[in-house]
């Protein structure tokens, strides 16, 4: 019987690539577990726009689909890009917007 171990100890007796290689030719579902940084520099998920760095940020962005562009417009709002509009629009005057930023309360 084949145990985790042993499937385990023959796996490291070999790089990556070599079992990408072996595996290419056959019909099963193997796939490497990549690291986060490993998963944002991945050829495939550049290839496909997926990945977007926006304010020294990496995103993953939403999943392609046919004839929807896979990147909006504009990036997210940063944090308190909106907060005196919106605030301004709830009906708090322009005076109780600068003291709710002076106390630390919004930015």
């Amino acid at each position: 019987m084949v145990t985790v171990e042993r499937v385990t100890q023959r796996i490291a007796q070999h790089t990556l690539e070599h079992w990408l290689r072996v595996f290419a030719a056959v019909d099963a579902c193997v796939t490497p577990v990549l690291t986060p940084a490993e998963a944002l520099a991945h050829p495939h998920h550049t290839a496909r726009n997926l990945v977007h760095r926006e304010r020294g940020v990496s995103e993953v962005g939403p999943l392609a689909h046919v004839n929807v562009p896979t990147w909006a417009s504009r990036a997210a709002p940063s944090a308190g890009q909106h907060t005196r509009a919106v605030l301004t629009e709830l009906g708090y005057s322009e005076e109780q917007v600068r003291q709710m930023t002076d106390a630390g309360i919004v930015k």
